[in-house]
């Protein structure tokens, strides 16, 4: 499930996210922030399976307090402006 928020939005997420999918081509996301919008994780990323990212931002700021772990073939974490 991706969860998306208007242009210079807060959003945090009081727990974990976890992105799990072996279907190629499928490409899940966690969370994105986009355009100024600020996304806190007070816990922990997860993403394991094929093509998954956990938490992706172009030109927003990401903040994760808990640990980031990614398995999996292509399987990314966090992407920033569109660098794994």
């Amino acid at each position: 499930m991706s969860t998306w928020a208007n242009q210079d939005t807060q959003v945090t997420v009081n727990g974990n996210i976890t992105v799990i999918d072996h279907t190629p081509g499928s490409e899940p996301v966690g969370i994105r922030a986009y355009s100024g919008n600020t996304v806190e994780v007070l816990g922990d990323v997860t993403v394991n399976g094929a093509d998954c990212t956990g938490v992706h931002a172009s030109g927003g700021i990401i903040r994760i307090d808990g640990n980031v772990v990614s398995s999996g073939q292509g399987g990314c974490t966090v992407i920033i402006g569109g660098a794994r």
